[in-house]
This record gives C-alpha cells, sequence and structure tokens, in this order.
C-alpha cells in the first residue's frame, strides 16, 4: 500500500509533533460585518513533524525516504492517534458514505470518546465520538468518505496517518556526532 516514514528504536524516531485540526467550515465576513459560517463536510489534519536520525547510514535513510516521497503519500504514527483498545475489529454492516455511525465488532477492550482509527479500505483518519465496550453502533467524526462494507477491517491498534509532504524538507547535520534534525509539514491524504 504505502510505505511507512522509517523507525529505528533509538536511532530514527520521531522526537517532536504539532497536530492541526483543519475544521470542516467555511467562514464569511460580509461588509456589513454579518458572520456566516458554511459546513464544507472536508476535515483533514495537518501536522508539523521534527525526526531524529542518529549514524550516517540512519541520516541517509532518512534522507532516502524523503527524496523518493516528494510526490508520494507516506503513513506516520504519532502516540496521541493510538486508541485505547487492545485489538482491531471489523465493521458489522455495510455503511454508506457520510455515515455518521458505524457498526462495529470483533476488538477486544473498549473504544474510548476521542480514540483515532482508519478502516482497511481507506486511508482517512476518523475520531470516536462515543465510547463502547465489545461491539455496538460507533459514532464517528468526520462523516464516512467512504463506503465501509461488512467484515472491512477497523484499525484501531498502530493507527497509521496516511500523509502527504507539503513543503521543503528542513534538516541539519553535525556531522562530528552524526546525528541530525528533519523538520517537515505534511498534510493528512485520503
Amino acid at each position: 500500500m504505502y510505505d511507512t516514514l522509517p523507525e529505528v528504536k533509538g536511532r530514527i524516531f520521531v522526537s517532536a509533533y504539532e497536530p492541526t485540526n483543519v475544521a470542516p467550515r467555511q467562514v464569511n465576513v460580509s461588509q456589513t460585518g454579518k458572520v456566516s459560517t458554511k459546513w464544507t463536510g472536508v476535515q483533514r489534519w495537518d501536522f508539523t513533524v521534527r525526526v531524529e536520525a542518529f549514524g550516517h547510514e540512519n541520516i541517509r535513510t532518512v534522507q532516502n525516504f524523503f527524496n523518493t516521497h516528494i510526490d508520494t503519500p507516506f503513513l506516520i504514527s504519532l502516540p496521541l492517534f493510538q486508541g485505547t483498545a487492545t485489538s482491531n475489529g471489523v465493521v458489522g454492516a455495510s455503511t454508506p458514505v457520510r455515515s455518521s455511525a458505524v457498526q462495529v465488532t470483533g476488538f477486544k477492550g473498549s473504544i474510548q470518546q476521542g480514540d483515532f482509527f482508519t478502516f482497511g479500505n481507506h486511508t482517512k483518519l476518523y475520531q470516536a465520538r462515543n465510547t463502547i465496550k465489545g461491539s455496538g453502533n460507533l459514532q464517528l467524526f468526520p462523516p464516512l468518505r467512504s463506503l465501509v462494507t461488512a467484515s472491512e477491517p477497523l484499525i484501531l491498534q498502530n493507527v497509521a496517518i496516511c500523509v502527504r509532504l507539503t513543503g521543503d524538507v528542513k534538516h541539519a547535520i553535525d556531522d562530528v556526532d552524526w546525528n541530525a534534525t528533519f523538520e517537515f509539514e505534511v498534510k493528512e491524504a485520503f
């Protein structure tokens, strides 16, 4: 499917990130000062990410990754976006586009309000609006961007966010100690 941003424990890792929830609304102010807000239905996440790499091999690995993903989406995994369930689940019934709830089953533990998840058939990141344990009707935000069918995987563990680079990758390399910092901005790709 998509490549994942490389990580090597203690050698290549995400050291900081700043998520921005781009709200699905358009705000207009008329000449008379009247403010109107319109729902666009398209919500996404933007991120500023910093990656640390130690050792010249690892620095080259990260540089190569960014060189080959200038215009290609890739996956990132961030701690804030990991759920509390102890296993993945499945969709219990086919659910059409724009639905705000989906029937889910087959997971262990519970899905807490605010947990993030994706589906096996598309990469959009969703957030739970209610808490359920075992199985139930999961309220989600934003509404479904693609149809999900019965038995579709519900990814609750190791949630990966599909992103695309939106600018240049800034990096600083200390070639005495062979450590480097890479900073970049990405937008959720779906």
